[in-house]
This record gives C-alpha cells, sequence and structure tokens, in this order.
C-alpha cells in the first residue's frame, strides 16, 4: 500500500523538523512507544502524515494536554474502528469523528469520571454550578445532621464568580432546622432555636440573656409582625423600621408563611422558602406526596439522601456540559478540520476492496497514532516542568493512554490472517 506523492513529502518534512529539534537533547530519536503487533501486515511504504493539528513541538503544559486530548480522540475513533471489523461500506469501516461527535464523548467520559463531590478536588469549576452545589452540601449537612460537611464548600475552586460560602450553607442549616422544629411543633424546638440564636452574626447581636425571651417570643405566635415587635427592643442595637421589615420577611420564611418569599433576591433562598412553604401545607395535608417535586420540602419530611442524589445531578449535568464546551472551543475546530480532511481523501481515493480498505485504515490511523505518541513522548521527556506534580500528573495520564493503545492494537485482526492466540489454544485441547 502506497502513499501519496503529497503525503509522503508532508511525511518526510515532519520527520526532519522532530529529528533536528531532538537531535541537540537527546543522543538519538527516542524509540517507537508503540511497536506494531505481532502477525499484522506491516505497511509496504512509508507511513501517512501526521495530522495536521500537531504543529511542533509543545512548549508548555497546555499543549501537552492538547496531545493527550487528541490520544484519547483517536483512540475512540480506533477502538470504533476494530469493533465493526472489515465488513461494511467506506463510511461504516472508517467513521469520520465529526466535532459533535467529540463534544459528546467529553461530556460521557466526565458524567462517567464526576460521581461526586470527591472527584471535584483540584478542578476549576465554572460559574453557574454555585447553586446546585450549595443545595447538594447543605442537603448533606440537613440529611446526616453534620452542619461540618458545609465546610467542605471552602474547598472548591470556581473559574469565576463567587463560590458558596460555607457560613451561609451553616446559616441556612440553622433555618431549616427552625423552621423544621417549629412547623412540627418539636419537642426539641426551644434548644433548636437557642443554639441557632447563639451564633447570630455578627456576635453581640443578640445578647446572651436574651436569647431565651427571643425563642419564647419566636415561637409562641405565628404572626411575623406580633413576633417582631417583641423581639426588636431584645436585639442590640433595637431593630429600628427598616430591620423590623425585614425581620417580618425573615419570620414569614421560617414559618413558611404564603407571600414571605416575594422579597427575597437570592435564588438558593427563594428556593429553600418556596420549600418550607410547601412542607407546611404537606404537614397539614398529611404526608410526603403533597410536596409534589419540592426538594427542599421533601428533605424537611425526611426525604433521606435521594434528595441529595438529585441535587447532585443537577450540578453533573451543568458542570459536564460546561466542560464538554470547553474541550470543544479548545479542540473542536481542530477535530473538524480533520473530519473534513479524512472526508477529501476518502473522495480522492475511493475504496476497490472492503478487506483492503480495511487493513489499509488500519495502517493509516496506526501509523497517525505512533506520530503522536512519538511527539509526545519526546515532549514529555525534554519539557522542564515549573510544576513537578502537574508534570508527573501529565507522564502518568500519557503512560496509561500509550498502554491502552498497545493493548488496544493488539485486537486487530488481519482478515484472512492467523487465529488469535485464545482461539488456537482453544483448538489445541
Amino acid at each position: 500500500m502506497k502513499a501519496t506523492a503529497k503525503t509522503l513529502a508532508v511525511l518526510l518534512v515532519l520527520m526532519s523538523a522532530l529529528q533536528a529539534r531532538t537531535a541537540s537533547a537527546q543522543p538519538g530519536p527516542p524509540p517507537n512507544p508503540n511497536p506494531p503487533p505481532q502477525g499484522n501486515p506491516a505497511p509496504q511504504s512509508a507511513p501517512p502524515p501526521a495530522p495536521p493539528m500537531m504543529g511542533g513541538r509543545p512548549k508548555n503544559l497546555k499543549e501537552i494536554d492538547g496531545l493527550l486530548v487528541q490520544l484519547s480522540s483517536m483512540t475512540a475513533d480506533m477502538r470504533r474502528f476494530i469493533s465493526r471489523g472489515p465488513a461494511g461500506t467506506p463510511d461504516t469501516i472508517t467513521p469520520i469523528t465529526t466535532r459533535k461527535d467529540f463534544r459528546d464523548e467529553q461530556l460521557k467520559g466526565c458524567l462517567d469520571t464526576v460521581k461526586g463531590v470527591e472527584d471535584l478536588k483540584g478542578k476549576d469549576l465554572p460559574d453557574g454550578t454555585q447553586v446546585e452545589l450549595g443545595g447538594y452540601y447543605l442537603c448533606r449537612a440537613f440529611t446526616e445532621k453534620k452542619p461540618d460537611f458545609c465546610d467542605g464548600l471552602g474547598q472548591l475552586h470556581f473559574r469565576a464568580g463567587s463560590p458558596p460560602l460555607p457560613n451561609v450553607c451553616h446559616m441556612r442549616y440553622d433555618g431549616l432546622m427552625s423552621a423544621q422544629t417549629d412547623i412540627s411543633r418539636s419537642a426539641n424546638s426551644m434548644a433548636t432555636c437557642e443554639a441557632e440564636a447563639a451564633r447570630f452574626d455578627p456576635p453581640g447581636q443578640l445578647p446572651a440573656p436574651n436569647i431565651k425571651p427571643y425563642c419564647e417570643a419566636v415561637l409562641g405566635s405565628d404572626d411575623p409582625k406580633a413576633i417582631c415587635a417583641k423581639i426588636a427592643p431584645l436585639m442590640h442595637p433595637p431593630l429600628g423600621t427598616q430591620e423590623i421589615a425585614e425581620c417580618e420577611r425573615k419570620i414569614s420564611r421560617e414559618k413558611g408563611k404564603s407571600g414571605g418569599c416575594g422579597k427575597d433576591a437570592d435564588k438558593e433562598d427563594l428556593v429553600i422558602c418556596k420549600g418550607v412553604t410547601a412542607y407546611r401545607k404537606a404537614r397539614g395535608a398529611g404526608g410526603a406526596a403533597a410536596c409534589g417535586g419540592d426538594e427542599v420540602c421533601r428533605l424537611l419530611m425526611g426525604g433521606g439522601s435521594s434528595n441529595c442524589a438529585a441535587n447532585f445531578k443537577k450540578f453533573q449535568g451543568v458542570f459536564c456540559s460546561a466542560e464538554a464546551d470547553l474541550k470543544d472551543k479548545e479542540m473542536g475546530p481542530v477535530v473538524e478540520a480533520r473530519a473534513k480532511q479524512i472526508a477529501a481523501e476518502r473522495k480522492a481515493n475511493p475504496a476497490t476492496s472492503g478487506q483492503g480498505l480495511y487493513v489499509k485504515t488500519f495502517l493509516q490511523k496506526k501509523a497517525e497514532i505512533d506520530a503522536v505518541l512519538t511527539v509526545t513522548s519526546s515532549s514529555l521527556e525534554s519539557y522542564q516542568p515549573k510544576n513537578t506534580q502537574e508534570f508527573k500528573a501529565r507522564k502518568d495520564r500519557f503512560a496509561a493512554r500509550r498502554t491502552a493503545i498497545q493493548n488496544l492494537l493488539k485486537e486487530f485482526k488481519a482478515p484472512g490472517g492467523k487465529k488469535k492466540q485464545q482461539e488456537s489454544d482453544d483448538d489445541s485441547k
């Protein structure tokens, strides 16, 4: 199988450039990290050139990341190719990875790997996911009655925007506990109220001697105006007209009074307020079924961890979609250009034999993968890292990619070739 004059010329230019750049740093070119599998037909002429996205030697970790992403995409393409076998039309034998295919693969890969908050360590989270994450941490803290779970929010890092603050999660946790014990007339409602009041921010806003009278006022009535009139002089300094109006809205929210949510500007506070309102109605209607789809209401009714899982799933969808968009922005144009190149080559060289095309296409794909493996390996060997931990992570990822590719190539079986070793062993028994 002979390569065209054009592809051979491009290959010679690429290999010459690679040798020139590595001659001063290494005694010779690095060994091929992906030797051809035993029993496979060897190409009779020079392999096709590496895909156009390779460019020169990567100069930083971002460019090395681009090569690793490229290897991942090429491996997925080869896996589909080998699984289909030689039967079929040229379009099914050599499927083109479109830009949409590439984005879909990145989305699926993210959904498969991000299963819990422990998988978010070290990641730059996209802006717009704070509400879902804040809700998840609050849900876990409330369900497990572990307010310290909120502190995990402080370990997250966002690319832009403000992260959910642990103290806000703690404040909402206290609010939910107070609402639940108050509305349900729990025996420990006074203790819950006093514990929340003792953590008022700023400290000293409610003097310690006034905590019990404050809770007696809050728990002794369902009328926000009457309650705030009693607690206004207990605060330090005493509440003024604007503070009393805000007090009435806060008490309305915690009591689950209809209309108490209208003044909330914060999206998550609004969700919580509506959930508390639904909880009050659900208790009167006789059960969690009256909550409908309101997750906060079901949580207050004792819904458990299933509510938290649904909350994390919402975050997962937003996060992984943003991650796929980012990868598409970085590598999508390259994938799109490669798809057009393959389509043009296929049109210029129509297949005359399905089996012949299968072998030829395998050798082309393998040569392209070998070229990217060689450039990536050389780059990692000559790269001078500033951050050794991040550099080691790239080397580990490359080693895993290379092993996966070598194992995958062993699965290829040329039409009419020898049987796999396992089949031969079975026949000898």
